[in-house]
């Protein structure tokens, strides 16, 4: 089972634990290994996740929640999100520290599979499984920019095409 976290708001814009954002999303879920019990969720479970933002912290409205056995994790202490084409952790916190493969992270770091997330130094450890396949759901200017380079293929075909005939032309004359 994939978790999303993405409603629709009065507006009917896409929102996430009450941030705006994008509709699009990969096709593909990621998965998050939980190296430590997370509420409701103890060590060593594997959690498949679908959603453009993944929030992670103490806060009842963090999809991925902590108990108050975890007091250096911040309420909202970071985010997994969708962006320019890869999966990204985002920093939130302000006091403690979010950190990636053990280095801690100013804002935003782009993931790769078995990165390890950990939330403060001392904090519980999440790995991060990119999907085997990575792409984003098509969009109209991708499939236009398909059509264009048929389009020009073609085009540059059929004079090879004519080129050749008319070579073939004064050849055999």
């Amino acid at each position: 089972m994939a978790w999303s976290t993405l409603k629709k708001s009065a507006d009917n814009k896409h929102v996430a634990n009450g941030r705006a954002v994008e509709k699009q999303q990969p096709t593909a879920p990621y998965t998050l290994v939980f190296l430590d019990s997370a509420k409701n969720l103890p060590e060593g479970t594997e959690q498949k996740m679908d959603a453009s933002y993944v929030s992670l912290g103490r806060d009842n409205d963090c999809m991925v929640c902590y108990g108050e056995e975890f007091p250096m994790v911040s309420r909202f202490h970071a985010a997994i999100e969708w962006s320019e084409d890869s999966y990204s952790i985002r920093h939130l916190s302000t006091t403690n520290q979010t950190l990636l493969n053990g280095r801690p992270i100013a804002r935003k770091w782009f993931l790769h599979d078995d990165d390890v997330i950990q939330l403060a130094p001392s904090g519980p450890k999440i790995k991060f499984k990119m999907p085997l396949v990575l792409s984003t759901q098509s969009s109209e200017k991708s499939k236009k920019d398909y059509y264009n380079i048929a389009m020009i293929t073609l085009v540059v075909l059929a004079v090879l095409l004519v080129a050749f005939m008319v070579y073939m032309t004064i050849t055999s004359a």
